[in-house]
């Protein structure tokens, strides 16, 4: 096994998206601050983004500190549980063939990023051909969020075949990045090693969000959900919670930002529900995302009450929602979200519509200067623990450690 004077880091994700797109931009921040540690980062995407279910091809120049960003096309673009899986291994075999990879390069390290276990498989398999390190970054648990989220029995055959393949690639792993704080405790069935599994949650890019200034409409309080509208983002409780606050107060409006498998749904939903008080906008690209967050009063989201989530949550909205130095209304059961963590106001239960709307009311009520005061209590604690040159030096260190003889 050789290595090279700059470590060379392949990262496999299926869905990773550059800044000019919707979506998460984690492996492109963690790349440009990897760059300045003397990594040469080369992601491998597919060119179907998970949000808005288009295809979308990277600029080079939108991917700073990024080596290469590599979208490979599926050729399959049906829709549906059938049309995912079809191109999640179509994304595996490609990947695989490695046809993508230039000039003869070869990797020190191989990260494959669930949730697509395809694709973290195909990292195992590529880590193997080139005889370097394999490790596997669980960013969703999967297929147990298939149970949870979408409701398909534990008795599934797919299921089955994912829990066999879960376990595949956990014993492939030299070491584990997870997102969520408590994964080991679900890796324990499998007998992890603790000391192998590194926890590195999202963070943001710390300067998109420096010079980032509310953009306040006079007389109105807006309160503002921006990300993906899917079964995972439970946003009929913030429906209902609009409903809740319609009814005593109509300075108070409502923004949805984004798309999703649920996003029409939505939309019906508030209809049917008499909800007014709710505008949907299109998704944006990331790099507008800061912009956006800013001319918001609130921010609001719902981390439904489902048992997944004893294991944590590492949601990039909410990164992204303190980093943005405003307020924010979460309902969520789970015990160590992060807007508890930075202790920036009461949180809901989660699922609670009533409680929800509960602290999005008294956050209206609060002067300019307060909401300030809270988002600027949030911004604080996203700066010191999770921006990219932070979690980047993490990574790095279980990158040497996995490198080790």
């Amino acid at each position: 096994m050789h290595y090279s004077s700059s470590t060379n880091i392949w990262w496999i994700n299926q869905f990773a998206v550059p800044p000019t797109l919707p979506g998460g931009g984690r492996h492109v921040h963690l790349a440009g601050s990897l760059e300045k540690m003397g990594c040469k980062t080369t992601i491998v995407s597919s060119t179907g983004n998970y949000m808005t279910n288009k295809r979308g091809v990277s600029e080079m120049n939108s991917c700073p500190g990024v080596h290469s960003f590599v979208q490979i096309p599926l050729g399959w673009n049906g829709l549906g549980n059938f049309g995912k899986v079809a191109k999640m291994i179509s994304f595996r075999r490609k990947a695989i063939g490695c046809n993508w990879v230039e000039n003869g390069e070869t990797p020190d390290v191989v990260i494959g990023s669930s949730p697509s276990l395809h694709a973290a498989l195909a990292a195992s398999e590529i880590a193997k051909l080139y005889d370097v390190p394999f490790v596997l970054e669980i960013r969703d648990l999967w297929p147990l969020s298939l149970i949870e989220v979408a409701g398909v029995s534990r008795r599934n055959p797919i299921v089955k075949w994912m829990y066999k393949m879960e376990k595949e690639i956990v014993s492939r792993a030299t070491r584990i990045i997870s997102l969520l704080p408590n994964a080991l405790t679900y890796l324990e069935k499998y007998d992890v090693e603790p000391s192998i599994v590194d926890w590195i949650p999202n963070g943001v890019d710390g300067s998109l969000y420096s010079n980032t200034t509310p953009n306040k409409i006079k007389g109105k309080i807006s309160v503002m959900y921006a990300g993906s509208h899917g079964l995972p983002n439970g946003l009929k409780t913030v429906i209902d919670a609009a409903k809740h606050i319609q009814e005593y107060d109509n300075r108070i409006t409502f923004r949805f930002v984004g798309e999703g498998s649920s996003k029409t749904n939505l939309q019906e939903y508030a209809a049917k529900q008499g909800v007014s008080n709710i505008t949907f906008e299109a998704a944006i690209p990331r790099h507008r995302v800061p912009a956006l967050l800013a001319s918001a009063d609130i921010l609001v989201a719902n981390i439904p009450d489902h048992e997944l989530y004893q294991y944590g949550v590492s949601l990039n909205k909410l990164y992204e929602y303190l980093a943005s130095g405003r307020p924010i209304a979460l309902a969520s059961s789970v015990a160590d979200d992060p807007v508890k963590n930075a202790g920036v106001g009461p949180v809901a239960l989660g699922d609670d519509a009533e409680g929800l709307a509960k602290i999005i009311y008294e956050l209206a009520l609060l002067s300019d200067e307060e909401r300030a005061s809270l988002g600027k209590k949030g911004k604080s604690f996203v700066e010191k623990e999770h921006v990219s040159d932070v979690l980047a030096a993490k990574v790095l260190t279980c990158v040497r450690k996995a490198m080790e003889p």
